[in-house]
């Protein structure tokens, strides 16, 4: 059976065409994505780590006042796209002030200061944690709720946590010697949210499987608000054409829309649109034709001893499942049989 052909026309364009974003734009576009949580709930596992080799020194450096805005900001990246990095800085006031006075303090004015940062520290570890918990997962993707999930796990922590700073609290102020009992529950909050954090990371590098057996739908109004003249049309066919077939962008594995729009420079919306609209696909199943295609010439260039799962990696795919389930879907057979057919 011959590969599939995705070209269907030629188009001459000028290729010397640039097209420069805008900055502001660049910095949003970052901030949509996945990076920015990486960074800032490793900020929270470094600064949980801090906090613990602090806690054992018995100094009481506010950082711990950094968790809440931190996580609250990550929610509403994730669930409402925010973009105004502002509104942080704003919700970590707080950690400035009160920073600010554990740098300036002196001995007179200590046990007014550890009021202050105890009482905010605890407000801060159940206020947040409330707001992302009874807000509720408004991810638009298995990926999207799937990192709200872990913001509600960090928040339940949240709360235990609460608890412990206000025995601790008491602890000081009223000399209860409670001696370490407190700081050696804080130990294990702390391992658990490290652990946690490190499932994230690793659970970030394989859910982009999750996003391709699961591909967003657009709905009628989205296609509806975008139309494209005779020279965009020419255009976007040739350069994600040339993606493809010239510079074998499918053979990334871990290839994104995001990648592809910066490599062709073509806003990610208009390339999902595009694709919908005048190839009736989504980004992932127009990835996976080209992946196929590749499959398809290594089994009929003489691979056929290739196992099946280091030919689906050859053809960027991650997984052998996703490798069996898309070939099924373009060549009406599984991979094994088609090589077996071939072979006969």
């Amino acid at each position: 059976m011959p590969a599939i052909n995705l070209a269907t026309e030629d188009y001459i364009i000028n290729n010397n065409t640039t097209h420069t974003r805008n900055f502001v734009q660049t910095v949003q576009d970052f901030f949509m994505g996945v990076k920015v949580l990486e960074i800032l709930l490793g900020s929270i596992c470094f600064g949980l780590l801090g906090q613990f080799f602090l806690f054992t020194a018995d100094s009481d450096f506010p950082i711990s006042l950094m968790f809440g805005p931190i996580m609250y900001y990550s929610y509403l990246i994730l669930a409402h796209g925010e973009k105004r990095i502002w509104i942080l800085f704003l919700h970590l006031l707080p950690f400035i002030g009160i920073i600010t006075s554990f740098l300036l303090v002196n001995e007179k004015f200590y046990a007014i200061y550890l009021h202050f940062y105890f009482i905010t520290l605890i407000l801060s570890l159940v206020v947040y944690p409330s707001i992302i918990i009874f807000s509720g997962r408004k991810g638009k993707n298995p990926l999207q709720i799937h990192n709200l999930l872990i913001l509600e796990l960090l928040s339940i922590l949240c709360y235990v946590g609460s608890f412990f700073v206000f025995v601790m609290y008491m602890d000081r102020m009223f000399e209860l010697n409670l001696e370490l009992y407190p700081r050696m529950v804080v130990m294990a909050i702390l391992f658990v949210c490290i652990t946690i954090v490190g499932y994230y990371f690793y659970q970030i590098n394989t859910n982009q499987l999750l996003l391709e057996n699961n591909p967003p739908e657009q709905t009628e109004d989205q296609v509806e608000r975008i139309r494209f003249n005779e020279q965009q049309i020419r255009h976007y066919k040739l350069m994600l054409t040339q993606s493809m077939e010239h510079d074998k962008l499918y053979l990334d594995a871990n290839l994104t829309l995001e990648k592809v729009a910066k490599h062709v420079s073509i806003p990610k919306n208009h390339i999902t649109h595009f694709l919908n609209y005048y190839y009736a696909t989504n980004f992932y199943e127009w990835l996976a034709k080209y992946r196929i295609n590749h499959a398809i010439s290594l089994i009929e260039s003489g691979s056929e001893n290739l196992k099946l799962e280091f030919l689906a990696n050859l053809s960027g795919f991650n997984s052998r499942t996703t490798f069996n389930r898309y070939f099924k879907m373009y060549m009406g057979e599984s991979p094994s049989n088609y090589r077996l057919r071939l072979s006969k």
